[in-house]
């Protein structure tokens, strides 16, 4: 009986729209994993807690320092650094997390191959994107779909939360008026479109971005090894791209417009508490600038979102 010659079937290469579907509903099973992995560790906290004394009618900082207690606890046992009644617990929870993470992970690997079919694939791979790669391409259009479909880049910045929301007369970012009293009404919430998950994936953008997107000096000892920085170790900028540039000037500029972000609240910006020691809100410093950093951050990923969209719109002609 001859043998069925083989034939070369040709490989069926998706469409754009069809990656970005498969993104959006692989992103969703990723998103529904990531919540049962944190509801396993929170419950698991709590059980801890409790074990160890906590009760709903403390004061809240006596609260907080029992959840404290109760995670390190917890990072102990599954360390194998300690043994106590609640091991067995904690071992269920933890090997039903890593279940969870293991999924995920097999999820997010599916992701980033899929975004190699994406329009601006070889943008996000050019030595101006470090600190986003295919992964964080993939995720940022599994939150999006595809950006064919947003008329601009204001919009895109909308939807992961980077844009601001202006409501009689006042104008503040979403986490600012989820903390605001009176905070925006439940149809303004309808209109803005906030989504905490989203600006939460846009966080996290931004601090790879702070982080990669510059390359300082490597350090060595006497015999060519690699070293850790030191104090006294000067800082070699050999290379900063665009992001990181951005970040830099936004956190400075915001120091020179806004005095009012920095100078601490708890010392008055005199870097002493009334007793006359260091205080510790600004770790004597005087000033804090986490306000300029947020700041920094935010604008930076809203640069790296322009570019995306735009790189995604002349890749899709």
């Amino acid at each position: 009986m001859a043998t069925p010659k083989k034939t070369n079937t040709p490989t069926t290469i998706p469409t754009v729209a069809e990656v970005c579907t498969e993104l959006v509903t692989a992103q969703r099973r990723r998103v529904s994993l990531i919540k049962m992995r944190v509801r396993i560790n929170n419950a698991m906290i709590m059980s801890v807690a409790e074990f160890l004394g906590y009760h709903g009618s403390m004061e809240k900082c006596e609260r907080a320092d029992y959840i404290a207690q109760a995670s390190e606890h917890c990072k102990q046992v599954m360390d194998g650094k300690l043994s106590s009644q609640m091991s067995g617990t904690i071992e269920y929870c933890h090997q039903s997390m890593q279940g969870f993470e293991d999924l995920e992970d097999t999820i997010t690997k599916g992701m980033t191959g899929l975004a190699r079919h994406l329009p601006c694939f070889e943008w996000s791979q050019d030595k101006d994107q470090r600190g986003f790669g295919p992964t964080s391409l993939a995720v940022v259009i599994g939150e999006t779909g595809n950006l064919s479909l947003y008329p601009n880049f204001r919009h895109v910045w909308k939807r992961l939360g980077l844009a601001p929301y202006e409501y009689k007369g006042q104008t503040k970012m979403g986490s600012t008026w989820k903390s605001s009293k009176p905070s925006l009404p439940g149809e303004e919430w309808t209109k803005f479109g906030y989504s905490p998950r989203r600006r939460s994936i846009a966080y996290l953008i931004s601090e790879n971005l702070v982080k990669l997107n510059i390359i300082t000096q490597g350090y060595k000892d006497d015999k060519g090894a690699k070293r850790k920085k030191t104090a006294d170790d000067p800082v070699v900028v050999l290379w900063k791209g665009p992001y990181r540039q951005k970040y830099e000037e936004a956190k400075q500029q915001a120091k020179l417009n806004h005095p009012e972000w920095v100078k601490c609240e708890k010392c008055n910006g005199t870097k002493k508490t009334p007793s006359g020691k260091k205080c510790d809100g600004c770790l004597g410093k005087g000033e804090k600038m986490k306000r300029c950093d947020l700041h920094g951050r935010l604008l930076a990923t809203k640069l790296l979102i322009k570019y995306l969209w735009c790189n995604w719109r002349d890749g899709v002609k």
